[in-house]
């Protein structure tokens, strides 16, 4: 191996874990309830569908671009190597910007959840963001977590590499799980018909094709870790699209399963932990 390459560390399935792992994130406990609101069950589960075909159209560029440079720096490689310096610096300040914002909405989601099950993480104000008020707790919680990652991180690819696999595995346990559940203690008529009686069906899954591409966000990860894989180039580029599709499944059919639990409609504005405490199927 060269001297100026990374450890070919990471086989498949740990690509597959890290890849679906930074795709599928804690956004559909906060959000299903407010856009099932808005769109309708249909046009969020629907519209996300379709986001995520779109996503992989995209990924399907990713996948040219790493089986040509399988380099570590995803996108700050494909912008420096065919577009030059400039645009790679370019390319690589955009993404410190996207990681840093979404490092602070994980900083104190991570403590929000915990708060459904630890009252005392509510205490100790500190400030208030958007009307949200933030806890000491909460932002205690959130240090541990990156610390604890970025400690990963620094012991190499490899042992963050292990974690994730568990981590993965354990979160689609957690969907099959909510997804048998749903579906088999819950009712196609809680969910039929997806949309509400007034509603433009076509137009409520176009406008959340958009948002549901979001959801996807994330899925260059593999691109980004293509010199620690153990990997031809052409199979890396092509878990990229692997990721698309895995994550954007998981999230359809966790969302549909929740909109089987009881009526879609009054699961519109709830929670995703409080919509199966109400249905009866998690216990604080």
């Amino acid at each position: 191996m060269a001297a100026d390459q990374l450890k070919k560390e990471l086989g498949m399935f740990t690509l597959i874990a890290l890849g679906v792992s930074g795709v599928v994130g804690s956004s559909w406990i906060y959000t299903n309830g407010s856009f099932f609101e808005e769109y309708g069950a249909g046009g969020m589960i629907f519209g996300l569908a379709l986001g995520t075909l779109l996503a992989a159209c995209v990924a399907l560029s990713y996948a040219q671009l790493t089986g040509l440079f399988p380099r570590a720096g995803g996108e700050v490689v494909f912008s420096f190597t065919i577009l030059g310096r400039t645009w790679g610096f370019i390319a690589g300040w955009l993404l410190i910007g996207a990681y840093v914002s979404s490092l602070a909405f994980y900083f104190t989601s991570f403590g929000v959840l915990l708060e459904f099950y630890i009252p005392a993480m509510d205490e100790i104000p500190v400030y208030t963001l958007a009307g949200s008020t933030v806890t000491l707790p909460i932002l205690v919680a959130g240090l541990a977590l990156t610390l604890l990652f970025y400690f990963l991180n620094v012991r190499g690819a490899s042992l963050g590499g292990q974690l994730q696999v568990i981590l993965f595995i354990a979160l689609i346990g957690i969907g099959l799980a909510l997804a048998v559940v749903g579906f088999g203690a819950g009712s196609v008529d809680n969910f039929w018909p997806p949309f509400y009686e007034d509603q433009n069906a076509a137009m409520s899954v176009l406008r959340f094709v958009v948002p549901g591409m979001t959801y996807m966000a994330g899925f260059g990860l593999i691109a980004t870790l293509a010199e620690d894989a153990n990997l031809p180039p052409k199979k890396i580029g092509w878990l990229v699209v692997a990721t698309v599709l895995i994550a954007g499944s998981f999230y359809c059919i966790v969302l549909a399963s929740s909109a089987f639990i009881m009526p879609w409609q009054e699961v519109a504005g709830m929670e995703g932990v409080r919509l199966f405490v109400c249905g009866g199927l998690v216990y604080r």
